[in-house]
C-alpha cells in the first residue's frame, strides 16, 4: 500500500514521518483485507487507526496493571516523600 500522491509528507516534521513510515508498515500486515476494499486508501487508514487503538487500549492496560502494583500504602509513603522536597 501507498499512500498516493506523497508532497505533502515533505512538510511534516521529522518525528511525524518516522511515526507514519512506522505506522505504514504496520499496515502492511494486513495487505490481504486491504486489498479486497474497493477504496484501497481509506481501507489502510482504517487498519491503520485500528493499530493506534490497539496501542492505546495496550498502554491504558499497562498502567492499570502498574497502579495495581503499588499498595495504597507505599502510594502514600511515596507522596508523603515528595511532599517533603
Amino acid at each position: 500500500m501507498t499512500m498516493g500522491d506523497s508532497k505533502w509528507r515533505n512538510d511534516l516534521d521529522l518525528l511525524t514521518e518516522e511515526n507514519l513510515r512506522e505506522l505504514l508498515k504496520e499496515t502492511k500486515d494486513y495487505d490481504y483485507a486491504i486489498s479486497k476494499a474497493k477504496n484501497k486508501g481509506k481501507a489502510q487508514i482504517w487498519v491503520a487507526l485500528a493499530i493506534i487503538n490497539n496501542k492505546l487500549n495496550l498502554l491504558k492496560m499497562e498502567k492499570k496493571e502498574y497502579k495495581k502494583k503499588i499498595s495504597q500504602e507505599e502510594m502514600e509513603d511515596i507522596i508523603d516523600k515528595l511532599e517533603r522536597l
